[in-house]
C-alpha cells in the first residue's frame, strides 16, 4: 500500500502514482508518474523544459551515458548527499545538551530577516 501526503496533491492510480500539483520545477502542468513493472519501479517525468532535456542529453553524452542513467545518477547523488546532510545535523543536535525546540530553529531563521 503507497501513502502520499494529501497536500501534494497525488493520486494512488493502479499501481502509479501521479503527481497533479505540479511540482516540477515550478513547472505547473508538470508531472511525474511512478510504477512497478517487475522487481524495478518505473518513473515517467512529463512536460520537463525543453532546455533541461538539452542538458541531460548534453550532460550524458559528456559521460558517455544513457540519459536516463543521467538522470538517475542525479537522483541518486542528490539523495545521498541530502542523507548526508542530514546525518550531520542528527550527530551535531545528538552532541547538544539538548534539542532545540521547533519555535527555538524558528526564531533563529527570523533573525535578520524583514
Amino acid at each position: 500500500m503507497v501513502s502520499w501526503p494529501a497536500s501534494t496533491g497525488a493520486q494512488f492510480t493502479g499501481g502509479s502514482i501521479v503527481n497533479t500539483a505540479g511540482l516540477l520545477g515550478g513547472c505547473p502542468d508538470a508531472s511525474i508518474a511512478l510504477a512497478w513493472e517487475g522487481v524495478m519501479p518505473t518513473l515517467t517525468i512529463r512536460n520537463v523544459p525543453t532546455k533541461v532535456v538539452q542538458s541531460l542529453k548534453a550532460l550524458a553524452r559528456r559521460r558517455n551515458h544513457s540519459m536516463e542513467q543521467e538522470v538517475r545518477e542525479l537522483l541518486q547523488g542528490y539523495l545521498v548527499e541530502r542523507r548526508s546532510v542530514l546525518d550531520q545535523i542528527e550527530a551535531g543536535w545528538a552532541r547538544q545538551a539538548r534539542r532545540p525546540t521547533a519555535r527555538e530553529i524558528d526564531s533563529w531563521m527570523d533573525v535578520g530577516r524583514p
